[in-house]
């Protein structure tokens, strides 16, 4: 799919001329609601507007914007092919890309009960006897899923989380498990929110969603771009920029 071109205002000066360093984006062409949606082919959600923020912010910079499948963005922002994209944080990736200090959004695993059902929870010790659902082929933990296998509790492994926030709204699970956020807009799509709750604990270590930059991007200094981001981004932390961006699509931002 053919790139769109958003233009910045900050702008650099070379030789008495001025213009802007091209950041070419690869945006992964699939949806991910609530934090990416494609329509007519144009991204939207908070991941996209979190970036084109990032961007405007930084004084040099035009974005560059081009929907790709996976694979493609996988293999081009090693390459060089594009400058940068959106991927999750691992150890592989962190020795082959460049990752900004602060990360997009987390990954933060949940629990969810009725409201006014909530009950203590401080390890995988704690789910002992309950009824618990999880989607399919969603792997949670090491210690969950061996806890799971000795029949430590009453697991329910379901399609959707449509299907289980009914269940869970029926009290036929104690709880459900999964990824905060989607649960929550999966919740608000159904008119659920006032009707359940998050346990404060999560069931497994958070995981990073960031920006990265490709070491053998077209522009000139990509570390200068990593840094420039990472200011970017803390900035729009500290004045609540984040909050702001969820809090229009009737979300609310998770932090770690």
């Amino acid at each position: 799919m053919a790139g769109v071109s958003v233009k910045l205002d900050a702008v650099v000066r070379t030789g008495g001329v001025q213009r802007s360093s091209k950041v070419v984006f690869g945006v992964l062409g699939f949806d991910f609601p609530p934090f990416q949606t494609l329509v007519n082919g144009t991204p939207n959600g908070p991941d996209f507007d979190i970036v084109r923020e990032v961007f405007a912010r930084m004084p040099g910079y035009e974005l560059d914007i081009r929907v790709m499948p996976l694979k493609r963005v996988q293999h081009d922002i090693q390459s060089g092919g594009i400058d940068i994209t959106t991927l999750y944080k691992s150890p592989a990736r962190l020795s082959q890309l460049l990752f900004p200090d602060q990360p997009i959004r987390w990954s933060i695993y949940k629990l969810v009960v009725p409201a006014g059902k909530r009950f203590e929870f401080n390890g995988i010790e704690d789910l002992h006897g309950r009824s618990l659902g999880k989607l399919e082929s969603n792997v949670i933990s090491q210690a969950f899923d061996t806890a799971a296998g000795n029949k430590d509790f009453e697991l329910y492994e379901l399609k959707s989380f449509k299907v289980m926030l009914n269940m869970l709204n029926l009290e036929r699970l104690e709880a459900i498990v999964g990824h905060a956020q989607i649960i929550d807009y999966v919740a608000l799509t159904m008119d659920l929110q006032g009707r359940i709750e998050f346990l404060d604990k999560p069931v497994r270590p958070a995981k990073e969603f960031h920006i990265v930059v490709s070491p053998q991007a077209q522009i000139s200094d990509p570390e200068a771009l990593r840094q420039a981001i990472s200011i970017s981004l803390k900035s729009m932390l500290d004045d609540g920029t984040f909050d702001a961006i969820y809090d229009s699509y009737g979300l609310v931002f998770e932090r770690n």
